[in-house]
């Protein structure tokens, strides 16, 4: 199929980022994540639904997916969701914004922690005063809005399952245009889940078909790390690509724990 260019359209008129790109083991491997967990998220576990914004048939992640993929694992990780409070924090804001095919990786996310103004209000983009609460302990607080909607606190959503510094830190490893939305994703290189980690090594489904490359280049990591396995040494593969050694080591470090986990 051919574009209006004449140029080869490889996606056939789809969005690459809706595409089944990452299988279960791939998709964890690229995050850090177990397998398993990501398999779970997947599938489903017992009388648990599937998690992801998958068909039934699907059995493999789409780069939509990966960025929901990351959102649960922060929440899992930092504060031990279950899968089935996952899937309240899913099913609240699918019911809040059904707009939303991807909600965890499509929403515009404002967030404003406590004591940030004296006056304990915020003026949403519509017009109207939210006050936040004064009382008790001081916790972050986590405001949503699209542009068809105003700026609603959904903090206090059910059980509060939606943390604000969860949103904060995705929105902080992700590329995002007016536009397009989330075009790139930014993975963690180490266990220091810091939102201001470098930022190394992209997927960007537009990108070597998804496969994590070099930041700013479509040197896929897979390479670099075969040639580093192969007997190379890491200045000699970094002369090799015209890249700064640091971003050789980047890639060698993380394609070091993609291949644990993908063992």
């Amino acid at each position: 199929m051919t574009g209006a260019s004449g140029a080869v359209d490889l996606y056939l008129g789809r969005d690459p980022r809706e595409l089944p790109l990452y299988g279960p083991r791939d998709a964890a491997a690229c995050l850090n994540i177990p397998p398993k967990t990501i398999l779970n998220w997947l599938t489903g576990h017992g009388k648990f639904k599937p998690v992801l914004t998958v068909e039934p048939s699907q059995h493999q992640l789409s780069f939509f997916n990966l960025c929901e993929a990351f959102v649960l694992n922060e929440l899992r990780r930092r504060s031990r969701y279950s899968l089935q409070s996952l899937r309240i924090v899913d099913a609240e804001l699918r019911a809040e914004y059904p707009q939303f095919r991807y909600p965890l990786a499509e929403l515009d996310v404002n967030v404003l922690a406590d004591g940030e103004d004296d006056l304990g209000e915020v003026l949403s983009p519509s017009g109207k005063v939210y006050t936040k609460r004064q009382k008790g302990r001081p916790r972050p607080e986590l405001f949503t809005r699209t542009d068809t909607t105003p700026l609603i606190s959904i903090s206090d959503r059910g059980r509060r399952l939606v943390l604000a510094e969860v949103i904060s830190t995705f929105l902080r490893r992700v590329d995002k245009t007016p536009i397009d939305g989330i075009v790139r994703l930014y993975p963690f290189i180490t266990k220091d889940h810091h939102p201001e980690a470098p930022k190394s090594i992209v997927l960007d489904a537009r990108v070597a078909f998804g496969k994590p490359v070099i930041a700013g280049t479509g040197i896929p990591t897979a390479a670099v790390y075969q040639l580093f396995n192969a007997g190379d040494e890491i200045q000699e593969i970094a002369d090799e690509y015209a890249r700064d050694a640091s971003e050789i080591e980047a890639a060698i470090r993380y394609e070091s724990v993609r291949a644990r986990r993908a063992a």
